[in-house]
């Protein structure tokens, strides 16, 4: 997770940069969106347990 955000934060930088704050706004909103999601699910994993999630293509082991 911290690898994608460090990417999406270089991409928001560099479309600043650039003058494209459409996309810049566009990559924070999804960005602030998958961190408020993996806070969400982390929460609901300490209250309730591993059975609280259904898994996903993205919370299965190897994926």
């Amino acid at each position: 997770m911290h690898d994608e955000m460090g990417r999406a934060i270089r991409r928001i930088e560099t479309a600043v940069r650039a003058g494209d704050y459409a996309t810049a706004l566009a990559d924070a909103h999804r960005l602030y969106r998958d961190a408020r999601t993996e806070a969400e699910r982390a929460e609901l994993l300490a209250v309730l347990g591993p059975r609280a999630i259904p898994p996903s293509s993205d919370t299965r082991e190897g994926a």
